[in-house]
């Protein structure tokens, strides 16, 4: 089948590459499209690293945890407090 495609420019650059090889035109392409259309999807990799995170000792996941926040945040002011004695 013969057709006419527009090649985005880092395309072609990667197939002259290939060329360069000794490999002609239409076997890179053909073997380009063909992998993309028949492999499996690659697993996706997220951007950011991701962690498993885990509560502190002694904290309580059934806790009320608005409660649990309002008492961390106090205990960090009366800390600033104290610290400017």
């Amino acid at each position: 089948m013969r057709t006419t495609i527009t090649l985005e420019s880092d395309v072609e650059k990667l197939i002259r590459r290939e060329e360069r090889k000794g490999r002609s035109f239409k076997d890179i392409v053909n073997v380009a499209i063909r992998r993309g259309l028949t492999q499996a999807p690659t697993t996706y990799e997220p951007v950011f690293p991701t962690f498993d995170l885990t509560l502190r000792p002694g904290v309580d996941p059934n806790q009320n945890f608005n409660r649990l926040a309002s008492a961390i945040e106090d205990e960090a002011v009366l800390a600033k407090l104290s610290l400017g004695r």
